[in-house]
């Protein structure tokens, strides 16, 4: 550990020093994400949560340790969201998200539930820190928007008949994720980091959807994409941290 923790370190700082050689390059003198230690400790320690999560616990049966080494990957980066500088809305966002990570884990029709609902309630909160925080204006052309809207309105169709009840949960999921989408825009000019991060985080989103309608069952499917989706997600709330500021 003595030597694994100043290689992070190091990585650390040479990371950001590539977003402050952007942000200086584009003209701005903005704040930007702070790496002190104690945000490169949570750093550390939440992305090697996720690695463990990613590369051995994921596909493997329901446990104690499964659920926390996917629980402590997202609720370790909202320490470090905070120790950086980040609004706090956006950690309190990550602290919900490592709730619906949590009951996410446990498989089961009852957490699933509670699990989008917290989730629902982190889209809500981001979306609330696009609009009070970070809003700048949309430069997209509204009918490339208007496209988005319904691409993901065909997809929502399309897997509607496969959740029954769970449509009344999922809904308004929908709803806050094109929100998140669309205040996004308004949020990310000049952030090409939390641009991207919206994009991963989005992308993950639709993988889920198909595997839940289309792949649950089918254990090679999920061998590739489970750990596609976890990379994509954890990318997007990392990316979204860093450039959120």
């Amino acid at each position: 550990m003595g030597v694994i923790l100043p290689v992070f370190a190091d990585v650390f700082r040479g990371f950001h020093d590539i977003i402050r050689s952007v942000h200086l390059g584009e003209g701005h003198n903005r704040p930007m994400y702070d790496f002190n230690a104690l945000a490169m400790a949570a750093l550390v320690i939440s992305i090697a949560s996720s690695l463990t999560y990613v590369a051995y616990f994921q596909l493997r049966a329901v446990s104690l340790s499964r659920r926390l080494s996917k629980t402590t990957a997202t609720a370790a980066l909202a320490v470090a969201a905070w120790a950086g500088g980040v609004s706090l809305i956006f950690c309190i966002a990550l602290l919900l998200a490592a709730v619906g990570d949590y009951f996410k884990s446990y498989r089961s029709e009852r957490s699933l539930a509670i699990a989008i609902i917290a989730s629902g309630g982190m889209q809500v909160l981001v979306c609330i820190w696009f609009a009070a925080v970070l809003w700048r204006g949309i430069d997209a052309p509204m009918v490339a928007i208007l496209g988005v809207f319904g691409i993901a309105g065909g997809f929502f169709v399309m897997i509607l008949p496969h959740f029954g009840r769970r449509v009344i949960l999922l809904l308004p999921y929908f709803v806050t994720s094109l929100a998140l989408l669309t205040l996004g825009l308004g949020a990310s000019p000049d952030r090409p980091y939390l641009m991207t991060g919206i994009a991963l985080y989005l992308v993950s989103l639709i993988l889920l959807g198909f595997e839940l309608i289309l792949f649950a069952d089918r254990y090679k499917f999920l061998l590739i994409v489970g750990p596609v989706i976890w990379v994509l997600y954890y990318a997007g709330l990392v990316l979204m941290m860093i450039g959120g500021i």
